[in-house]
C-alpha cells in the first residue's frame, strides 16, 4: 500500500544511502526518477554522488516542489492554464486597470495621493505592485482566503484587499485562479477508487526544510497512490519525548518541527525502532565534532586539553573589511592545502549570504597573482554568474533614464562608455580619455540646448551646452591649420564660438561619433516625453534595439534578440491582463525594471574547484571545509520586516516565509556539514577607527559555548584578529603562527628591512646605495664640455625636483585621479578656471584690447559664463587690470607693453644655456603676470628666469640697468633687480647638472622657504617647526607631503625624516634662498 514515508537520517550522507537503496531497489530502466530538493546544489551534489557510488544518474529528475507540482498540474487538470493569468506580474496589470475605479467606489482616502493622475505613474504603480506582491503571496500560503474572496462579495469587515481580490478576479476564468487550480489538482488525488494516471512510480523529497500547508496536503494526498518519501536531517534529541535542551541560538530547528508536526498530525512520523542507529553517528575530530555532537543531541567524550595539538577544526577569524575577509581566507586556504592531507579544492566550500555583493572582489583578490609572485593560484568558481544580456540590459535601462535628464558631461561620457553603444558608435577603450579631453577643452557642461534648458525653467545660457560645445569642435576640426587657436580665428562672423583645436583622423572620428550619440540621444529624449501605452512603449524599445542591433556583430546582436524576446513575453502578459491605460516614462521604466535587473543563471559549481555559492543555493551539501563568510550583526540573519501589506501577520501557519529562522537554519546545516573544518569570518572591526564590531547572533551564541568549554578543558579558541592591511609587518615574520603566503608583500618588506625601501624617507636615502647618473645627453662627458641645458629643463626642475627626477631616471607616470567634469552652470568660477581666465583676460586688457570684444571672445571660449556672474568677474578682471595699469605707470612712466618674448642662449659655468624668456618686456625690462596668488614654486621659477636672463647678457643689461624685473601676482608684486652677481648667484641651481647626482636634490620650495625665512627671523619658533607645517600642510591649503611625487621619492618623513638627509636640505635651501629672499623687493626702484 502506497505510504507517506519519513527516513530520519543523522547526516546527508546517511540520507544519501537511503536514497540510493531506494533508488537500487525500485529500479527501471526506462523510468523517470523524480527527487525533489531544495536547491540547486543540493540536486547537483546528489547527481554526482549517487553517479560515483552507485553509477547512477540517468533519468534522475532533481525538480523543486513548485514546480513539479506545477507539472504535475499541468498532466492531469484538462483546462489547466501554463501561464495563467494571475501571477505576479499579471495580477500587476490588472491592478493597474482597476486601481482608479476601486479607490473612488471605495472611497479609501490612504490611496488618494498615488492616484491624482490619469495615465500611469511611478507612485502608483509601485503601490500596484506592493498590492500584486502580497497577493501572489496569499496565493501560496493562504489560497483558501482567496478562493473565499473570489466566490463571493467579502464582509464590510474584511480587508479592502478582499474586496481589491474580488473586484479583480471578476473579469478571470475561475478555472484560471491558482488557489482554484491547486484545490482541483487536490480534488483529482483524493477522487475514491480513481488513480490519476501517469504518476510515478515513487517519489522522494530529499532535505525538505519546510513545506507550505497546501503543498503538504498534495503530497498526502500523493501519497494515497505512490509511496512518497521524506529524507529528514534530525537532532536526535528533537526526536524526543521530552528533549534536552540543546545550544541557545544555534538549534535553528523551528522551521523543521513545524515540518514534524504536519507528519504527526497525519500519522506518518516513524516510530522510534526506525530511528537511525546512535552508534553510527559521526562527527568532524577536535572541537568541531563536540559542537556538531552537542547539536545532534550525542553525548561524545570531552577533548583532552594538555598536550594535545592545535585544534584547527573551527577557526574564527575578525577583520576589518569584506575584501580583507577574502584576502584572509586565500591565506587560509593554502594554509589548509598544506596542512590537510589529500584535501582537493572541489572539497571546499565558500558560503555567503548574498553573492552578487561579493562577487566583483573574490574575482578581484582570487583572479590576482602579483607579478613575479610564486603563490599557487587556488581554481574558484562562482554558482551563480550574471547572465550574458547583462549589458544589454544595462543598456536600456541607461537609455529609459534619459527622459527628462539635464545630460551632463558626465552623464554623456558614462553612456558612451557602455560596451555595447561605444561598439556601435566605433569607440575603443583609448577613445573616452581623449574623447573626455575634447569635451573638457570645448567647455561643456550640461543640456543639448538653450531650449532644453528653458524647458527645465533654467536661464537659456547654452554657452556650455553641448550644441554649442559641438558647434566649437566641429570649427576647430574644419578651420585651416594656421586658424585654430582661438587668437586666430578673426576670420569667423561675430557671435560665431571659437574653436577648440583640433585635428587628425581620430579626433575626426571621436569628434563625429560624439555628434552622432547627440543626435541620437535627443530623438531618444522626444520619443520618451509622452505617455503611452505598454504595447507602445514595448514597440519603441523594439526599435531602438533593433536599430543597435543592425550595427554589432552576430553574438552581441544574439543577446539582445534574447531581451527582445523577453519583452515579448511581458508584451502578452500585459495584454493578458487587459491594460489599457497610458503610462508615463518612470512608470514604464519601473514596469521593465524586474526585466532589466541582472539576471544571475546558475554557474558551474561543485567542479572541480573551490565552490562559492549562496547558503541558499547550497543548504544541506557537506563538504570537508566549510567556510561561511559576512557574519556580521544586522546583516545575517536577515531581519524580518513585516510590510502593512501583509495580510498573513494576523496569525502564523505552517510553511510561512520567516527570512530570519530560514537563515538560521542554514547555518545550522553549515555547522552540520563540515566534516573537517568549518571557518566563520566577520568583520570584527571598524576599518576607520578600529574599534569592535559584533558579530551576528549565531556566532555569539557559538562563542558563548566557547568560553563556557574552555572553562571545561582548559583549551583556548580564541577569535583571530587579523590587522587592517595585508603587508602588516606581523604576518611576515619568520615564527609568525599565520604568516602570510604573500611572496610579493614579502619581498616588498625584506627590501625595505635592508634599507633599499623605507617608508619613512621614500624611495632615495643619502648614504645609501648610488642611484646610477641620467645618460650622458650629446655633447661630451666628464671633463669635456657639458652639454646644453633648457632653460625651462632647469626651471621646471627646481619647481618640482622629485617629480623630474622621476620622470626622466624612471619614466615614472603618477597618474592623478579623473575628477567629474562640472555638470552644472557656474553659480562660482573654480580656481583653476579661474587662473585659465585670469592668463587670458589680463594681458589683454593691459594691452588696450577692447574690454566688450574681450568679454564676447571669453565667453565664446567657454571660459567666461554667463549671465550677472559673468559681468561680475569681467568687472573684477578689469578691476584688477586696472590697478596694475597704474602700478606699471607709477615705476615705468610712458612705457608702453610689448609682447614679443626674448631669446636666451650663453655660457654660463660651462653649460650652454638656451631658451626663451616667456614674458612681455617693457622700456627693457621684464614684466611676468601671474594669474594667481604669491606662492614659494612660482617665486623660485621666477627667480631662475631672471638671474638666467642676467647671466647671459650681463654687460648690456649692468650697462644700461634694464635688467629688472617685475613680477605681478593677484595679491602682490616682487622685484628684481639688475644683478651683475647672476652667473655666482645661478651655480648652486646648476649643480645637479655640473656633477653627479645620487637621486634627486633634498628641495621642495614651499619646504625650503619655510626654513630660510624662519632662520632670517631673530627669536622665532624652530625652523624644524616651518618646514614640517609647510609639508603637512593646513586648513584649505595643501602641503608638499600630500603630493604624490614627494611622498614617492622622500616618503612621509619628508625632508626631517633623518639626520642626514636634514643636514643636506638645509645646506640647499639656504645657499639657493638666503639671495632670493635677500633680493625680492616687494618695492623699490627697478633699476
Amino acid at each position: 500500500m502506497p505510504v507517506f514515508d519519513p527516513i530520519i537520517g543523522w547526516s546527508s550522507e546517511q540520507l544519501l544511502e537511503a536514497l540510493a537503496d531506494n533508488l537500487d531497489r525500485h529500479r527501471s530502466v526506462l523510468a523517470r526518477r523524480t527527487v525533489i530538493v531544495p536547491s540547486k546544489g543540493l540536486g547537483r551534489w546528489l547527481s554526482q554522488e549517487l553517479a560515483s557510488r552507485r553509477g547512477l544518474s540517468a533519468g534522475l529528475h532533481l525538480p523543486f516542489a513548485s514546480t513539479w507540482l506545477w507539472e504535475l498540474a499541468a498532466q492531469l487538470l484538462p483546462d489547466f492554464h501554463a501561464q495563467h493569468p494571475v501571477s505576479s506580474e499579471l495580477l500587476l496589470s490588472h491592478i493597474l486597470n482597476e486601481l482608479p475605479a476601486f479607490a473612488r467606489d471605495e472611497a479609501l482616502p490612504q490611496l488618494a495621493p498615488f492616484l491624482q493622475s490619469d495615465h500611469v505613474t511611478q507612485r502608483q504603480l509601485e503601490l500596484a505592485r506592493l498590492l500584486a506582491d502580497s497577493l501572489d503571496q496569499l496565493q501560496v500560503h493562504r489560497p483558501d482566503w482567496l478562493l473565499a474572496w473570489a466566490d463571493a462579495a467579502p464582509e464590510a469587515d474584511a480587508p479592502w484587499q478582499a474586496r481589491l481580490w474580488h473586484r479583480v478576479t471578476r473579469a478571470l476564468p475561475a478555472a484560471a485562479l491558482r488557489p482554484r487550480l491547486l484545490e482541483d489538482l487536490q480534488r483529482a488525488l483524493t477522487a475514491e477508487g480513481i488513480t490519476p494516471p501517469g504518476l510515478p512510480e515513487r517519489l522522494h523529497l530529499f532535505l525538505p526544510a519546510s513545506l507550505p500547508d497546501s503543498q503538504f496536503q498534495l503530497f498526502k494526498a500523493l501519497a494515497r497512490h505512490i509511496p512518497v518519501h521524506l529524507y529528514l536531517l534530525r537532532a536526535r534529541q528533537s526526536l524526543l519525548p521530552a528533549p534536552w535542551p540543546l545550544l541557545p541560538g544555534l538549534d535553528g530547528d523551528a522551521l523543521e518541527q513545524e515540518l514534524d508536526q504536519q507528519l504527526r498530525e497525519c500519522g506518518a512520523w516513524p516510530a522510534e525502532r526506525h530511528w537511525p542507529d546512535p552508534t553510527g553517528f559521526s562527527c568532524a575530530p577536535g572541537r568541531l565534532g563536540q559542537l556538531q555532537a552537542r547539536l545532534q543531541g550525542m553525548v561524545l567524550p570531552a577533548v583532552d586539553g594538555a598536550g594535545d595539538t592545535p585544534d584547527h577544526s573551527l577557526a574564527l577569524h575578525s577583520c576589518h573589511s569584506l575584501w580583507r575577509e577574502l584576502e584572509v581566507l586565500q591565506d587560509e586556504l593554502l594554509r589548509l592545502f598544506d596542512t590537510l592531507e589529500d584535501l582537493h579544492p572541489d572539497q571546499i566550500l565558500v558560503l555567503c549570504a548574498d553573492l552578487p555583493s561579493w562577487a566583483p572582489a573574490i574575482e578581484a583578490v582570487f583572479g590576482r597573482i602579483a607579478r613575479g609572485s610564486e603563490r599557487p593560484a587556488l581554481p574558484y568558481t562562482l554558482s551563480r554568474r550574471n547572465s550574458p544580456a547583462e549589458a544589454w540590459q544595462q543598456l536600456l535601462d541607461s537609455l529609459l533614464a534619459l527622459a527628462g535628464a539635464r545630460l551632463g558631461a558626465e552623464d554623456v561620457l558614462t553612456l558612451a562608455r557602455q560596451p555595447l553603444l561605444a561598439a556601435c558608435l566605433g569607440l575603443t577603450a583609448d577613445d573616452h580619455g581623449a574623447l573626455r579631453d575634447l569635451v573638457a577643452a570645448a567647455g561643456i557642461r550640461w543640456g543639448l540646448d538653450g531650449q532644453q534648458q528653458s524647458a527645465l525653467e533654467l536661464p537659456s545660457e547654452d554657452g556650455q551646452s553641448w550644441e554649442v560645445g559641438l558647434e566649437r569642435l566641429l570649427i576647430g576640426l574644419a578651420a585651416p591649420p594656421d586658424t585654430r587657436e582661438p587668437q586666430t580665428a578673426s576670420w569667423l562672423p561675430d557671435g560665431t564660438p571659437e574653436p577648440v583645436p583640433a585635428s587628425g583622423s581620430d579626433a575626426r572620428r571621436r569628434i563625429g561619433a560624439l555628434a552622432g550619440l547627440l543626435r541620437q540621444v535627443a530623438s531618444w529624449q522626444e520619443d520618451l516625453a509622452h505617455p503611452r501605452s505598454l504595447a507602445d512603449w514595448l514597440a519603441l524599445v523594439a526599435r531602438w534595439l533593433s536599430e543597435l542591433m543592425a550595427t554589432l556583430d552576430g553574438e552581441r546582436a544574439l543577446e539582445g534578440q534574447r531581451l527582445l524576446a523577453s519583452l515579448g513575453v511581458l508584451e502578452e502578459e500585459a495584454r493578458a491582463g487587459a491594460e489599457t491605460r497610458p503610462l508615463d516614462h518612470a512608470a514604464f521604466r519601473g514596469m521593465l525594471a524586474p526585466r532589466l535587473e541582472p539576471r544571475a543563471f546558475a554557474g558551474q559549481f561543485l567542479d572541480g574547484r573551490i565552490t562559492f555559492g549562496e547558503m541558499t543555493a547550497l543548504a544541506g551539501v557537506p563538504a570537508r571545509v566549510i567556510c561561511l563568510l559576512g557574519l556580521n550583526d544586522g546583516e545575517f540573519p536577515r531581519i524580518s520586516a513585516a510590510s502593512e501589506l501583509d495580510l498573513t501577520q494576523g496569525g502564523k501557519r505552517h510553511g510561512d516565509r520567516d527570512p530570519r529562522r530560514e537563515d538560521r537554519l542554514l547555518f545550522r546545516q553549515a555547522l552540520l556539514g563540515a566534516r573537517e573544518v568549518l571557518y566563520l569570518s566577520w568583520c570584527g572591526r571598524d576599518a576607520r577607527h578600529n574599534t569592535e564590531r559584533a558579530a551576528c547572533g549565531p556566532v555569539r551564541s557559538l562563542l558563548d559555548w566557547l568560553d563556557s568549554q574552555q572553562a571545561g578543558d582548559g583549551r583556548s579558541l580564541p577569535v583571530i584578529q587579523h590587522p587592517l592591511q595585508p603587508f602588516h609587518a606581523a604576518l611576515f615574520h619568520e615564527n609568525a603562527p599565520r604568516r602570510s603566503y604573500r611572496d610579493d608583500l614579502a619581498t616588498a618588506l625584506a627590501r625595505r628591512a635592508a634599507g633599499q625601501l623605507t617608508g619613512d624617507t621614500g624611495l632615495y636615502t643619502y648614504g645609501g646605495p648610488t642611484i646610477p647618473e641620467l645618460p650622458e645627453s650629446p655633447g661630451g662627458s666628464g671633463q669635456e664640455a657639458r652639454p646644453e641645458l633648457a632653460l625651462s629643463t632647469l626651471v621646471r626642475y627646481w619647481g618640482h625636483p622629485a617629480r623630474s627626477w622621476l620622470q626622466s631616471r624612471y619614466r615614472l607616470k603618477l597618474q592623478p585621479a579623473d575628477e567629474d567634469l562640472p555638470q552644472r552652470e557656474s553659480f562660482a568660477i573654480e580656481s583653476l578656471e579661474g587662473w585659465s581666465l585670469r592668463q587670458q583676460a589680463w594681458p589683454a586688457l593691459l594691452s588696450g584690447q577692447d574690454p566688450a570684444a574681450l568679454r564676447a571672445s571669453l565667453h565664446a571660449r567657454g571660459l567666461l559664463p554667463g549671465g550677472r556672474l559673468g559681468h561680475k568677474l569681467f568687472a573684477e578682471l578689469e578691476h584688477t587690470a586696472s590697478g596694475w595699469k597704474e602700478t606699471i605707470a607709477d615705476l615705468l612712466p610712458g612705457c608702453s607693453l610689448l609682447t614679443q618674448p626674448r631669446p636666451l642662449d650663453g655660457i654660463v659655468h660651462g653649460l650652454r644655456l638656451r631658451g626663451t624668456i616667456e614674458c612681455a618686456l617693457v622700456g627693457g625690462g621684464r614684466l611676468v603676470l601671474h594669474a594667481s596668488r604669491l606662492s614659494a614654486r612660482r617665486l623660485v621659477q621666477d627667480w631662475l628666469e631672471h638671474l638666467a636672463w642676467n647671466a647671459c647678457d650681463p654687460e648690456d643689461l649692468v650697462s644700461t640697468k634694464t635688467g629688472w624685473s617685475l613680477v605681478l601676482f593677484k595679491d602682490t608684486q616682487r622685484i628684481f633687480q639688475t644683478r651683475d652677481d647672476a652667473r655666482a648667484l645661478l651655480e648652486p641651481w646648476l649643480a645637479p647638472w655640473l656633477g653627479p647626482r645620487n637621486g634627486p636634490a633634498p628641495f621642495a620650495p614651499a619646504c625650503a622657504m619655510a626654513w630660510v625665512q624662519a632662520l632670517a627671523k631673530a627669536g622665532d619658533a624652530d625652523p624644524r617647526e616651518k618646514v614640517l607645517d609647510a609639508w603637512q600642510g593646513g586648513y584649505m591649503q595643501a602641503g608638499e607631503g600630500e603630493d604624490p611625487w614627494n611622498l614617492c621619492a622622500w616618503g612621509t618623513g619628508g625632508f626631517l625624516a633623518t639626520p642626514e638627509l636634514e643636514t643636506r636640505f638645509a645646506e640647499l635651501a639656504e645657499l639657493c634662498l638666503t639671495p632670493l629672499l635677500d633680493h625680492a623687493l616687494s618695492k623699490g626702484d627697478l633699476a
